[in-house]
Formats: structure tokens, sequence, C-alpha cells
């Protein structure tokens, strides 16, 4: 026998391949697997407003004022839910992250695709997860509203023709835009 077929005549020992990054690949995929139907499921569930209340009704004959508080104070009991059901979705996309170097390492780490695709995944992965946590921790309008919950603030429309913008007047009088 020559040395191409046979490891006994190369004297070369026979290696077996091992199962622990077989197992921890497959724990990560259904980790991610998992977390990604739960963050569907919660998000289908605070979008039909079964885990979530129902904003409320807009009355064109009350008062703005009124009618914005009671909106607002909807809005931040929301908060909460939207941030479980994207944090649970943070999760499942950081377990792409090393996912995607099993992947490469079971496609080849030299092929070409399997590099680029082994870059790729981790990259938009941390990129989603980068873009949602500056948006729901360091967003500007959650953090301003939040505070608004339990008091009366004074409220007037800044720009009638755009209707975006609503410009909020605290009472000792720090003004701030809601975008």
């Amino acid at each position: 026998m020559t040395a191409a077929t046979d490891d006994i005549d190369a004297r070369t020992p026979s290696r077996r391949a091992s199962l622990i990054p077989a197992l921890a690949a497959d724990l990560v995929a259904y980790v991610a697997a998992a977390a990604f139907v739960v963050a569907a499921v919660w998000y289908g569930l605070t979008a039909r407003f079964i885990t979530a209340a129902r904003p409320p009704a807009f009355n064109p004959n009350a008062p703005l004022d009124g009618e914005l508080h009671r909106w607002f104070n909807w809005f931040i009991a929301t908060l909460p839910q939207e941030r479980l059901e994207v944090g649970i979705a943070i999760a499942g996309f950081l377990c792409l992250v090393p996912l995607a170097a099993f992947a490469r390492d079971l496609l080849g780490r030299h092929r070409v695709l399997a590099r680029i695709g082994s870059l790729a995944l981790p990259t938009g992965a941390l990129l989603w997860v980068a873009g949602n946590v500056l948006r729901l921790g360091g967003s500007r309008t959650h953090r301003r509203i939040a505070p608004m919950g339990p008091r009366r603030w004074a409220t007037q429309p800044q720009d009638q023709s755009g209707g975006y913008t609503v410009n909020m007047q605290d009472p000792e009088g720090n003004e701030f835009d809601l975008y």
C-alpha cells in the first residue's frame, strides 16, 4: 500500500476530528434560532396589542395638551416591550458572529466565498446590534420622553406644516425637540 491510500504504510497516526467545535456550533445555532423565534413571537404579541395596551383614541374636541399627555403615557408603557424584544433579537444576532466562524471552518478556510461570508455576516450582525443599541439606549427621544410620565407638561406644536416635530417645554423652561 502507498502513503496516499493508507495511514499505516505512511507511518502517520490517523486523527479523529474533534466533536467539540461541532457541538458548540450546534448549540450556538440553536440558541440563535430560539432567540429569533422568541423575538418574532414577542414582536407579534406586541404588534397585535396582546402584551401592550392599545394606543389611546384621539379626541379632536379635547385639548391638545391632554391628548398628547395621554399618548405619551401610552408610549412610555410600550418602551419596555420594545427593549425586551430587541434585546432578545440582539442575543440572536450576537450568536451569528461565532456561527460565521464555524461555517467558515466547515466550508474550508481556503475558499474565497467562505472567507468573504465569514467577514460579512459578523459585520452585518454587529452593525445591526450597534444600531439598535444606539436607537434604544442612546435615543434622545426615549430619554427625554420617559421622565414625562408622572408629570403634566405643556405642549405646543412647533411646526404646523410639518407635523413631525413637537416642541416640548418643561416647567423650568428648557426646550427640546422630539424627532
